[in-house]
């Protein structure tokens, strides 16, 4: 199970980001931004939470009230994105989902720093 949910995850980001990546428009961004959203909505909604596993291998379930966060927090991010991509680029719709959208991103990005970083100094 831990395998398909990952799978789940991976791929959405891979087609989100690739998507991104060749986008031809701000709404092309946002709809690839939507995609990496929705495969993590997907991830939880599959049982991520409970199949998660650590690096060992040992089966670590998340507790669910973090669980139901972070899901809750992907899929107003998920929204955001969606709606940023169906609005008209510029109108206060757009600007205030795309806004809502790069917020989290962005403090998703950094939150991620510290790891990183020390995955840098054990390498």
């Amino acid at each position: 199970t831990w395998r398909k949910v990952v799978r789940i995850k991976i791929i959405g980001q891979v087609l989100g980001l690739s998507w991104m990546v060749g986008a031809k428009s701000t709404k092309g961004v946002m709809d690839g931004g939507a995609c990496i959203m929705g495969s993590l909505v997907a991830f939880f909604l599959a049982g991520a939470a409970r199949s998660r596993h650590d690096e060992d291998g040992k089966w670590t379930p998340m507790p669910s009230n973090i669980s139901t966060m972070a899901m809750t927090i992907d899929a107003i991010l998920f929204a955001a994105a969606l709606v940023a991509g169906k609005s008209t680029v510029g109108s206060t719709k757009f600007s205030i989902a795309a806004g809502i959208y790069s917020f989290g991103a962005a403090v998703g990005a950094l939150e991620g720093i510290p790891k990183f970083l020390q995955v840098l100094r054990l390498a």
